[in-house]
């Protein structure tokens, strides 16, 4: 299915997604609890994410 217009939605939910990942990297990354050490691995993933995501909508949209 080489639909222009569903590549073109779905690579938009992608950047739409890495935005979201991205925000959430910034936003929990700094939220240590008393007690608690910082979780490096959810910056991470978080950051991971949202390059991957990125990835997948460029390469939509090189597709089209």
């Amino acid at each position: 299915m080489r639909d222009p217009i569903f590549l073109s939605v779905v690579a938009d939910f992608f950047i739409n997604l890495a935005a979201g990942w991205f925000a959430a990297s910034i936003v929990f990354s700094p939220i240590i609890r008393p007690g608690k050490r910082f979780n490096f691995w959810v910056l991470t993933v978080n950051i991971m994410s949202a390059i991957l995501s990125l990835i997948v909508a460029f390469k939509l949209r090189k597709s089209l």
